[in-house]
Protein backbone atom coordinates (compact mmCIF):
# COMPACT_ATOMS: atom_id res chain seq x y z
CA UNK A 1 0.00 0.00 0.00
CA UNK A 2 1.35 3.42 -1.01
CA UNK A 3 0.45 6.98 -0.13
CA UNK A 4 -1.46 8.62 -3.00
CA UNK A 5 -1.95 12.27 -3.98
CA UNK A 6 -4.15 13.45 -6.84
CA UNK A 7 -4.59 17.07 -7.93
CA UNK A 8 -7.89 18.00 -9.60
CA UNK A 9 -9.07 21.17 -11.29
CA UNK A 10 -12.29 22.97 -10.30
CA UNK A 11 -14.30 20.63 -12.55
CA UNK A 12 -12.68 17.59 -10.90
CA UNK A 13 -10.60 16.71 -13.94
CA UNK A 14 -7.33 15.02 -13.02
CA UNK A 15 -4.31 17.36 -13.26
CA UNK A 16 -1.82 14.85 -11.91
CA UNK A 17 -1.77 11.71 -9.78
CA UNK A 18 1.23 10.22 -7.99
CA UNK A 19 2.02 7.53 -5.43
CA UNK A 20 4.74 7.56 -2.81
CA UNK A 21 6.19 4.90 -0.56
CA UNK A 22 8.09 1.65 -0.51
CA UNK A 23 7.41 -2.06 -0.68
CA UNK A 24 5.43 -2.30 2.58
CA UNK A 25 2.54 -0.32 4.09
CA UNK A 26 2.67 3.50 3.75
CA UNK A 27 -0.06 5.86 5.00
CA UNK A 28 -0.81 9.57 4.69
CA UNK A 29 -2.59 11.26 7.60
CA UNK A 30 -2.74 14.91 6.48
CA UNK A 31 -1.78 17.08 3.50
CA UNK A 32 -1.76 20.89 3.40
CA UNK A 33 -0.75 23.50 0.86
CA UNK A 34 2.31 25.59 1.72
CA UNK A 35 2.81 29.33 1.32
CA UNK A 36 5.21 28.63 -1.55
CA UNK A 37 2.54 26.82 -3.55
CA UNK A 38 3.58 23.23 -2.88
CA UNK A 39 2.43 20.67 -0.33
CA UNK A 40 3.62 19.01 2.86
CA UNK A 41 2.34 15.63 4.05
CA UNK A 42 2.39 13.92 7.45
CA UNK A 43 2.03 10.16 7.69
CA UNK A 44 3.71 6.94 8.76
CA UNK A 45 5.38 4.01 7.07
CA UNK A 46 6.57 0.46 7.59
CA UNK A 47 8.71 0.44 4.45
CA UNK A 48 12.53 0.53 4.41
CA UNK A 49 13.01 1.33 0.72
CA UNK A 50 11.68 3.48 -2.11
CA UNK A 51 10.76 6.94 -0.83
CA UNK A 52 11.63 5.97 2.76
CA UNK A 53 15.11 6.53 4.15
CA UNK A 54 16.55 6.03 7.63
CA UNK A 55 13.89 3.48 8.70
CA UNK A 56 14.17 2.60 12.39
CA UNK A 57 11.37 0.49 13.89
CA UNK A 58 7.91 -0.97 13.50
CA UNK A 59 6.28 2.12 11.95
CA UNK A 60 8.16 5.38 11.47
CA UNK A 61 6.78 8.91 11.26
CA UNK A 62 7.05 10.07 7.64
CA UNK A 63 7.10 13.64 6.27
CA UNK A 64 7.21 14.60 2.58
CA UNK A 65 7.54 18.04 0.98
CA UNK A 66 6.20 18.25 -2.60
CA UNK A 67 6.35 20.98 -5.21
CA UNK A 68 3.29 22.19 -7.12
CA UNK A 69 3.49 19.29 -9.60
CA UNK A 70 3.87 16.58 -6.96
CA UNK A 71 7.61 16.03 -7.24
CA UNK A 72 9.36 15.23 -3.95
CA UNK A 73 11.40 18.21 -2.67
CA UNK A 74 12.52 16.35 0.43
CA UNK A 75 11.43 13.37 2.51
CA UNK A 76 12.11 12.47 6.10
CA UNK A 77 11.33 9.43 8.21
CA UNK A 78 11.87 9.50 11.95
CA UNK A 79 11.57 6.59 14.32
CA UNK A 80 12.47 4.59 17.34
CA UNK A 81 12.49 0.85 17.95
CA UNK A 82 8.71 1.07 18.50
CA UNK A 83 5.79 2.58 16.53
CA UNK A 84 5.97 6.30 15.76
CA UNK A 85 3.25 8.15 13.83
CA UNK A 86 2.78 11.68 12.43
CA UNK A 87 -0.91 12.60 12.40
CA UNK A 88 -1.03 16.32 11.54
CA UNK A 89 1.07 19.16 10.18
CA UNK A 90 0.64 22.93 9.94
CA UNK A 91 2.72 25.80 8.58
CA UNK A 92 3.77 28.32 11.23
CA UNK A 93 3.73 32.10 10.96
CA UNK A 94 7.51 32.06 10.35
CA UNK A 95 7.06 29.60 7.43
CA UNK A 96 8.40 26.60 9.32
CA UNK A 97 6.30 23.50 10.03
CA UNK A 98 4.95 21.86 13.17
CA UNK A 99 4.25 18.12 13.09
CA UNK A 100 2.29 16.30 15.81
CA UNK A 101 1.86 12.61 16.53
CA UNK A 102 3.15 9.98 18.93
CA UNK A 103 6.39 8.16 19.67
CA UNK A 104 6.81 4.72 21.19
CA UNK A 105 10.28 5.06 22.73
CA UNK A 106 13.04 7.61 23.38
CA UNK A 107 15.71 6.03 21.21
CA UNK A 108 16.71 6.26 17.56
CA UNK A 109 15.71 9.72 16.27
CA UNK A 110 14.17 10.53 19.65
CA UNK A 111 17.18 9.64 21.80
CA UNK A 112 17.49 13.26 22.96
CA UNK A 113 14.04 13.10 24.57
CA UNK A 114 13.14 11.78 28.00
CA UNK A 115 10.32 9.26 27.59
CA UNK A 116 7.46 9.79 30.03
CA UNK A 117 6.70 6.07 30.27
CA UNK A 118 3.83 3.86 29.23
CA UNK A 119 2.98 2.97 25.63
CA UNK A 120 3.17 6.29 23.76
CA UNK A 121 4.06 9.91 24.35
CA UNK A 122 2.50 12.83 22.50
CA UNK A 123 5.11 14.35 20.20
CA UNK A 124 5.60 17.74 18.55
CA UNK A 125 8.40 18.56 16.10
CA UNK A 126 9.33 21.84 14.40
CA UNK A 127 10.91 21.58 10.95
CA UNK A 128 12.54 24.22 8.77
CA UNK A 129 11.37 24.71 5.14
CA UNK A 130 14.31 22.49 4.14
CA UNK A 131 13.20 19.70 6.48
CA UNK A 132 15.80 20.21 9.19
CA UNK A 133 14.72 19.62 12.80
CA UNK A 134 14.59 22.89 14.77
CA UNK A 135 13.29 21.25 17.95
CA UNK A 136 11.17 18.31 19.08
CA UNK A 137 9.49 17.61 22.41
CA UNK A 138 7.33 14.91 23.98
CA UNK A 139 4.43 15.30 26.39
CA UNK A 140 2.32 12.99 28.54
CA UNK A 141 2.33 10.72 31.54
CA UNK A 142 2.95 7.11 32.48
CA UNK A 143 0.28 5.61 30.19
CA UNK A 144 -0.76 6.20 26.56
CA UNK A 145 -0.71 9.74 25.11
CA UNK A 146 -1.23 10.53 21.41
CA UNK A 147 -1.32 13.98 19.78
CA UNK A 148 -3.83 13.92 16.92
CA UNK A 149 -4.35 17.51 15.73
CA UNK A 150 -2.85 21.01 16.00
CA UNK A 151 -4.01 24.54 15.22
CA UNK A 152 -2.34 27.91 15.64
CA UNK A 153 -3.66 30.87 17.61
CA UNK A 154 -3.50 34.46 16.44
CA UNK A 155 -0.29 34.87 18.43
CA UNK A 156 2.80 32.70 18.47
CA UNK A 157 1.19 29.82 20.32
CA UNK A 158 -0.47 26.54 19.35
CA UNK A 159 -3.30 24.32 20.58
CA UNK A 160 -2.98 20.54 20.43
CA UNK A 161 -5.66 17.92 21.06
CA UNK A 162 -4.73 14.42 22.22
CA UNK A 163 -6.06 11.16 23.51
CA UNK A 164 -4.71 10.23 26.93
CA UNK A 165 -4.92 7.37 29.39
CA UNK A 166 -2.47 9.06 31.77
CA UNK A 167 -3.24 10.86 35.02
CA UNK A 168 0.23 12.13 35.87
CA UNK A 169 3.20 13.91 34.34
CA UNK A 170 1.92 16.64 32.01
CA UNK A 171 -1.68 15.35 32.24
CA UNK A 172 -3.51 17.14 35.07
CA UNK A 173 -6.22 14.55 35.75
CA UNK A 174 -8.04 11.65 34.10
CA UNK A 175 -11.76 11.21 34.67
CA UNK A 176 -12.13 7.64 33.44
CA UNK A 177 -10.52 5.06 31.19
CA UNK A 178 -9.33 7.70 28.73
CA UNK A 179 -9.84 11.44 28.27
CA UNK A 180 -9.65 14.12 25.62
CA UNK A 181 -6.55 16.15 26.46
CA UNK A 182 -6.10 19.74 25.26
CA UNK A 183 -2.90 21.67 25.79
CA UNK A 184 -1.25 24.89 24.62
CA UNK A 185 2.42 25.47 23.78
CA UNK A 186 4.47 28.51 22.82
CA UNK A 187 6.63 28.81 19.72
CA UNK A 188 9.43 26.89 21.39
CA UNK A 189 7.23 24.00 22.52
CA UNK A 190 6.99 25.02 26.16
CA UNK A 191 3.78 23.83 27.82
CA UNK A 192 1.60 26.83 28.76
CA UNK A 193 -1.73 25.31 29.84
CA UNK A 194 -3.45 21.94 29.91
CA UNK A 195 -6.91 20.48 30.56
CA UNK A 196 -8.71 17.16 30.16
CA UNK A 197 -12.34 16.49 29.27
CA UNK A 198 -14.28 13.25 29.58
CA UNK A 199 -16.23 10.89 31.76
CA UNK A 200 -15.90 7.45 33.27
CA UNK A 201 -15.81 5.73 29.89
CA UNK A 202 -13.30 5.92 27.03
CA UNK A 203 -12.97 9.36 25.43
CA UNK A 204 -10.53 10.26 22.65
CA UNK A 205 -9.65 13.57 20.99
CA UNK A 206 -9.07 13.56 17.23
CA UNK A 207 -9.50 17.04 15.73
CA UNK A 208 -9.15 20.71 16.68
CA UNK A 209 -10.26 23.85 14.84
CA UNK A 210 -10.03 27.55 15.80
CA UNK A 211 -12.92 29.75 14.62
CA UNK A 212 -13.07 33.43 13.70
CA UNK A 213 -13.67 34.40 17.34
CA UNK A 214 -10.60 32.45 18.53
CA UNK A 215 -12.83 29.82 20.16
CA UNK A 216 -11.80 26.17 19.85
CA UNK A 217 -13.89 23.34 18.41
CA UNK A 218 -12.64 19.92 19.51
CA UNK A 219 -13.93 16.70 18.01
CA UNK A 220 -13.55 13.20 19.33
CA UNK A 221 -15.19 9.92 20.23
CA UNK A 222 -16.80 9.01 23.56
CA UNK A 223 -18.44 6.14 25.41
CA UNK A 224 -19.08 8.23 28.54
CA UNK A 225 -22.37 9.56 29.82
CA UNK A 226 -21.29 11.39 32.95
CA UNK A 227 -18.92 14.08 34.29
CA UNK A 228 -18.19 16.34 31.25
CA UNK A 229 -20.05 14.26 28.65
CA UNK A 230 -23.60 13.77 29.86
CA UNK A 231 -25.18 11.70 27.09
CA UNK A 232 -24.42 8.57 25.10
CA UNK A 233 -26.68 6.97 22.50
CA UNK A 234 -25.45 3.41 22.94
CA UNK A 235 -21.94 2.65 21.72
CA UNK A 236 -19.24 5.10 20.68
CA UNK A 237 -20.60 8.56 19.89
CA UNK A 238 -18.96 11.46 18.16
CA UNK A 239 -18.51 14.31 20.62
CA UNK A 240 -17.88 18.03 19.94
CA UNK A 241 -16.66 20.53 22.52
CA UNK A 242 -16.64 24.30 22.07
CA UNK A 243 -14.27 26.04 24.50
CA UNK A 244 -12.72 29.48 24.79
CA UNK A 245 -8.99 30.13 24.53
CA UNK A 246 -8.66 29.49 28.29
CA UNK A 247 -10.30 26.05 27.84
CA UNK A 248 -13.58 27.04 29.55
CA UNK A 249 -16.40 25.11 27.83
CA UNK A 250 -19.36 26.79 26.16
CA UNK A 251 -20.97 23.44 25.34
CA UNK A 252 -20.19 19.73 24.98
CA UNK A 253 -22.53 17.57 22.88
CA UNK A 254 -22.62 14.10 21.39
CA UNK A 255 -23.86 13.08 17.94
CA UNK A 256 -24.56 9.78 16.20
CA UNK A 257 -26.77 6.81 16.98
CA UNK A 258 -26.85 3.47 18.78
CA UNK A 259 -23.95 2.03 16.76
CA UNK A 260 -20.34 3.19 16.54
CA UNK A 261 -19.71 6.77 15.39
CA UNK A 262 -16.22 8.18 14.82
CA UNK A 263 -15.49 11.90 14.57
CA UNK A 264 -13.25 13.02 11.70
CA UNK A 265 -13.24 16.72 10.76
CA UNK A 266 -14.90 20.08 11.53
CA UNK A 267 -14.89 23.56 9.98
CA UNK A 268 -16.72 26.83 10.54
CA UNK A 269 -19.48 27.41 7.98
CA UNK A 270 -19.81 30.64 6.01
CA UNK A 271 -23.51 30.52 6.87
CA UNK A 272 -22.70 30.55 10.59
CA UNK A 273 -22.23 27.64 12.96
CA UNK A 274 -20.11 24.61 12.13
CA UNK A 275 -20.20 21.54 9.91
CA UNK A 276 -18.51 18.24 10.70
CA UNK A 277 -18.22 14.68 9.44
CA UNK A 278 -18.18 11.26 11.03
CA UNK A 279 -18.17 7.75 9.63
CA UNK A 280 -21.13 6.03 11.28
CA UNK A 281 -22.33 2.48 11.74
CA UNK A 282 -25.58 3.76 13.23
CA UNK A 283 -28.90 3.93 11.41
CA UNK A 284 -30.98 5.85 13.94
CA UNK A 285 -31.17 9.10 15.97
CA UNK A 286 -28.80 11.49 14.07
CA UNK A 287 -27.79 8.87 11.47
CA UNK A 288 -31.11 7.87 9.94
CA UNK A 289 -30.78 6.80 6.32
CA UNK A 290 -27.61 4.72 6.65
CA UNK A 291 -27.43 2.53 3.54
CA UNK A 292 -24.99 -0.15 4.62
CA UNK A 293 -22.13 -1.18 6.87
CA UNK A 294 -20.98 2.41 7.43
CA UNK A 295 -21.91 5.73 5.86
CA UNK A 296 -20.49 9.22 6.17
CA UNK A 297 -22.70 11.39 8.38
CA UNK A 298 -22.51 15.14 7.75
CA UNK A 299 -23.91 17.37 10.52
CA UNK A 300 -24.47 21.14 10.36
CA UNK A 301 -24.97 22.82 13.75
CA UNK A 302 -25.50 26.40 14.89
CA UNK A 303 -23.19 28.28 17.25
CA UNK A 304 -24.65 26.45 20.26
CA UNK A 305 -24.30 22.96 18.79
CA UNK A 306 -27.97 22.51 17.86
CA UNK A 307 -28.43 20.47 14.68
CA UNK A 308 -29.70 22.50 11.72
CA UNK A 309 -29.46 19.63 9.24
CA UNK A 310 -27.80 16.25 8.92
CA UNK A 311 -27.51 13.69 6.14
CA UNK A 312 -25.77 10.38 5.45
CA UNK A 313 -23.93 9.44 2.26
CA UNK A 314 -22.71 6.08 1.05
CA UNK A 315 -23.72 2.66 -0.18
CA UNK A 316 -24.13 -0.89 1.06
CA UNK A 317 -20.44 -1.80 1.57
CA UNK A 318 -19.15 0.90 3.89
CA UNK A 319 -17.41 4.28 3.64
CA UNK A 320 -14.71 5.76 5.88
CA UNK A 321 -12.14 8.51 6.41
CA UNK A 322 -14.00 11.76 5.79
CA UNK A 323 -12.95 15.42 5.58
CA UNK A 324 -15.08 18.39 4.56
CA UNK A 325 -14.20 21.75 3.02
CA UNK A 326 -16.28 24.76 1.98
CA UNK A 327 -15.58 26.37 -1.37
CA UNK A 328 -15.76 30.01 -2.47
CA UNK A 329 -19.31 29.48 -3.78
CA UNK A 330 -20.33 28.17 -0.32
CA UNK A 331 -20.86 24.60 -1.53
CA UNK A 332 -19.13 21.85 0.43
CA UNK A 333 -16.76 19.15 -0.80
CA UNK A 334 -16.71 15.89 1.13
CA UNK A 335 -13.67 13.67 0.62
CA UNK A 336 -13.64 10.07 1.86
CA UNK A 337 -12.97 6.44 1.00
CA UNK A 338 -15.72 4.29 -0.48
CA UNK A 339 -16.07 0.54 -0.80
CA UNK A 340 -19.54 0.59 -2.37
CA UNK A 341 -20.85 0.76 -5.92
CA UNK A 342 -24.49 1.46 -5.15
CA UNK A 343 -26.56 3.95 -3.20
CA UNK A 344 -24.92 7.36 -3.52
CA UNK A 345 -21.77 5.81 -5.03
CA UNK A 346 -21.94 5.53 -8.80
CA UNK A 347 -18.88 3.38 -9.37
CA UNK A 348 -16.00 1.56 -7.71
CA UNK A 349 -12.74 0.53 -9.34
CA UNK A 350 -11.56 -1.89 -6.67
CA UNK A 351 -11.72 -2.72 -2.99
CA UNK A 352 -11.53 0.92 -1.85
CA UNK A 353 -11.65 4.14 -3.90
CA UNK A 354 -11.21 7.79 -3.18
CA UNK A 355 -14.64 9.47 -3.31
CA UNK A 356 -15.54 13.16 -3.64
CA UNK A 357 -19.04 14.51 -3.09
CA UNK A 358 -20.12 18.11 -3.68
CA UNK A 359 -22.94 19.26 -1.41
CA UNK A 360 -25.13 22.33 -1.47
CA UNK A 361 -25.32 24.62 1.53
CA UNK A 362 -28.26 22.57 2.77
CA UNK A 363 -28.79 19.11 1.21
CA UNK A 364 -32.50 18.50 0.87
CA UNK A 365 -34.61 15.71 2.25
CA UNK A 366 -36.62 14.55 -0.77
CA UNK A 367 -39.59 13.43 1.30
CA UNK A 368 -42.48 15.91 1.57
CA UNK A 369 -42.67 17.92 4.80
CA UNK A 370 -46.39 18.55 4.27
CA UNK A 371 -48.60 16.17 2.30
CA UNK A 372 -52.11 16.30 0.82
CA UNK A 373 -52.25 20.10 1.04
CA UNK A 374 -50.77 20.96 -2.32
CA UNK A 375 -51.45 19.47 -5.73
CA UNK A 376 -48.38 19.09 -8.00
CA UNK A 377 -48.58 17.52 -11.45
CA UNK A 378 -47.10 15.94 -13.43
CA UNK A 379 -44.29 14.64 -11.24
CA UNK A 380 -42.58 13.29 -14.36
CA UNK A 381 -42.32 16.20 -16.78
CA UNK A 382 -40.63 17.34 -19.96
CA UNK A 383 -40.42 20.94 -18.83
CA UNK A 384 -43.50 22.32 -17.01
CA UNK A 385 -44.93 21.48 -13.60
CA UNK A 386 -48.32 22.76 -12.43
CA UNK A 387 -49.25 23.26 -8.80
CA UNK A 388 -52.29 24.40 -6.84
CA UNK A 389 -51.93 25.96 -3.38
CA UNK A 390 -54.59 25.46 -0.65
CA UNK A 391 -55.25 29.22 -0.58
CA UNK A 392 -54.16 32.09 -2.78
CA UNK A 393 -50.67 33.35 -1.88
CA UNK A 394 -48.85 36.66 -2.23
CA UNK A 395 -45.67 35.65 -4.08
CA UNK A 396 -44.77 32.40 -2.29
CA UNK A 397 -41.15 31.27 -2.57
CA UNK A 398 -40.91 28.61 -5.28
CA UNK A 399 -37.52 27.07 -6.02
CA UNK A 400 -36.21 23.97 -7.77
CA UNK A 401 -33.08 22.16 -6.53
CA UNK A 402 -31.02 19.24 -7.73
CA UNK A 403 -30.19 16.51 -5.22
CA UNK A 404 -26.98 18.14 -4.00
CA UNK A 405 -28.86 21.32 -3.10
CA UNK A 406 -27.95 23.54 -6.10
CA UNK A 407 -30.79 25.76 -7.28
CA UNK A 408 -31.94 25.30 -10.87
CA UNK A 409 -33.36 28.15 -12.92
CA UNK A 410 -37.15 28.33 -13.41
CA UNK A 411 -39.81 30.72 -14.71
CA UNK A 412 -42.99 31.06 -12.61
CA UNK A 413 -46.40 32.05 -13.93
CA UNK A 414 -49.31 32.60 -11.52
CA UNK A 415 -53.07 32.71 -11.96
CA UNK A 416 -54.96 32.87 -8.65
CA UNK A 417 -53.74 30.02 -6.47
CA UNK A 418 -52.48 28.06 -9.48
CA UNK A 419 -48.88 28.18 -10.70
CA UNK A 420 -46.93 26.96 -13.73
CA UNK A 421 -43.25 26.25 -13.07
CA UNK A 422 -41.18 26.15 -16.26
CA UNK A 423 -37.80 24.43 -15.90
CA UNK A 424 -34.81 26.11 -17.52
CA UNK A 425 -33.93 24.37 -20.79
CA UNK A 426 -30.27 24.13 -19.69
CA UNK A 427 -31.20 21.76 -16.85
CA UNK A 428 -30.06 18.17 -17.28
CA UNK A 429 -32.36 15.18 -17.04
CA UNK A 430 -32.75 13.73 -13.57
CA UNK A 431 -34.45 14.04 -10.21
CA UNK A 432 -35.18 17.43 -8.63
CA UNK A 433 -36.92 18.78 -5.56
CA UNK A 434 -39.58 21.48 -5.88
CA UNK A 435 -39.64 23.62 -2.73
CA UNK A 436 -42.56 25.92 -1.93
CA UNK A 437 -42.57 28.18 1.14
CA UNK A 438 -46.00 29.66 1.77
CA UNK A 439 -46.80 33.09 3.25
CA UNK A 440 -47.44 31.21 6.50
CA UNK A 441 -43.85 29.83 6.34
CA UNK A 442 -45.11 26.29 5.73
CA UNK A 443 -42.59 24.35 3.64
CA UNK A 444 -43.78 21.97 0.93
CA UNK A 445 -41.39 19.62 -0.89
CA UNK A 446 -42.20 17.54 -3.94
CA UNK A 447 -39.93 15.18 -5.84
CA UNK A 448 -39.87 15.86 -9.61
CA UNK A 449 -38.35 13.81 -12.45
CA UNK A 450 -37.27 15.95 -15.43
CA UNK A 451 -37.11 14.16 -18.79
CA UNK A 452 -36.62 16.77 -21.54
Amino acid sequence: MDGWVAKLDSNWNMVWSKTYGGSLADYFSKIITTSEGGYIIAGYTRSVDGDITNAKGEYDAWILRLNATGDVVWKKSLGSTKTDIAYDVIETNDNNFLVVGSIGAADGDFASLSFKGGVNDAWVMKLSPAGNIIWQKNYGGSARDIAKSITKSKGNSYFIVCSTNSADGDVPVNKGFGDIWLFKIDGNGNLLSSKTFGGSGSDEGSSIYIDNNSDLLIGGTSTSKDVDIKTNYGDKDAVVLKVDSNFNPYWIKNYGGSGEDFFHSIIQSKEGGYIFTLPTQSADIDAKGNQGAADILVVKVNDTGKIEWNATYGGSSGESGSRIYQQADSTYVLGCINNSKDGDVKGNNGSADGWLVRLGRKPLNINPIVTNEIDVYPTITNGIVYMTMPVQQNEPQIRLYNLVGKEVGTTIEQQGNEYAVKINAAAVAGMYVLQIISNENIVYLQKIVYQP
